[in-house]
């Protein structure tokens, strides 16, 4: 069974106001959703922005979804070169735009490792987003710069802005 985080307008109309209410271990339902009926169980509750805008200098490493054909680093050389670049720019934020210019192998390359406004329901409920980088991202506060592990390699992320904190069940 996999848990899907939520926040106002990404549960179904019908359940959403009760649900937005209830408390861990509450269980609602049955209720119709898209003809099927289902039941919910909120697990957890907290609160979160629904969108965050970050910036990230990335390291692919041979094995990981980011990896290309040029990828040369093993996972630890890749580990060891992402807490190098983050002793670096930890405090320094020309420093972390400049080093994600020249190292990102993305469109965040040209944009100093900006990767832009992120949603809530798009990184925790989506195949496409890694959830170790969207936890990072909406559980800690603005400022905030950290190493990462994601399916795609070893990122040093930073908090850039967030808007519109609200519970999360």
């Amino acid at each position: 069974m996999q848990e899907l985080y939520f926040i106002k307008g990404e549960l179904p109309e019908s359940i959403s106001e009760a649900i937005l209410k209830g408390n861990a271990n509450d269980t609602f339902g049955p209720y119709e959703d898209r003809n099927y009926f289902k039941i919910s169980k909120v697990t957890e509750t907290y609160t979160r922005p629904d969108s965050v805008k970050a910036s990230s200098i990335f390291i692919p490493y041979v094995g990981s979804l980011g990896a290309s054909a040029t990828t040369t680093k093993t996972e630890e050389e890749a580990k060891f070169s992402i807490d190098s670049i983050y002793r670096i720019v930890r405090n320094n934020k020309k420093k972390f735009a400049d080093i994600a210019g020249k190292i990102n192998t993305d469109s965040s390359k040209d944009k100093g490792g900006d990767i832009g406004w992120n949603k809530h329901s798009q990184s925790f409920n989506s195949s496409r987003f890694d959830i170790d980088l969207a936890e990072f991202m909406f559980d800690n506060k603005v400022g905030k710069i950290g190493v990462v592990k994601s399916k795609f390699g070893f990122h040093v992320i930073r908090i850039d802005e967030q808007k519109n904190k609200q519970k999360v069940v």
